[in-house]
C-alpha cells in the first residue's frame, strides 16, 4: 500500500515506466511485464545467467560473444534482456 510520502512510485505510474522500457527503441535493458509468458520469462533467465556468468569471469562482450559464436550486436541484445 503506498502511503502520501511514499517514495515509491503508484501502480499507474509504474505500468507506464515498464511500457516506456520495454520499447525497442529505448537504450537499455527491457523489463519483464507481470504477465510475461513463461516462454519470456525462461529468456530472461538465460538472459540473466549469462550476466552473471560474464560478471563473475570479468569478460568483455566482445570475449564472451566470440565464446559463444555470435556477433557483438546480439550479444548486446541478450545483455540488454532484448
Amino acid at each position: 500500500m503506498k502511503t502520501k510520502n511514499s517514495p515509491f512510485p503508484d501502480d499507474k505510474k509504474l505500468a507506464k515506466m515498464r511500457e516506456l522500457l520495454s520499447s525497442d527503441s529505448v537504450m537499455g535493458s527491457s523489463v519483464l511485464p507481470p504477465n510475461a509468458s513463461e516462454m519470456d520469462r525462461l529468456k530472461n533467465e538465460a538472459c540473466e545467467l549469462i550476466i552473471k556468468y560474464r560478471q563473475s569471469h570479468q569478460l568483455k562482450q566482445t570475449d564472451l560473444a566470440a565464446q559463444l559464436g555470435i556477433g557483438d550486436s546480439r550479444m548486446s541484445e541478450i545483455l540488454h534482456y532484448k
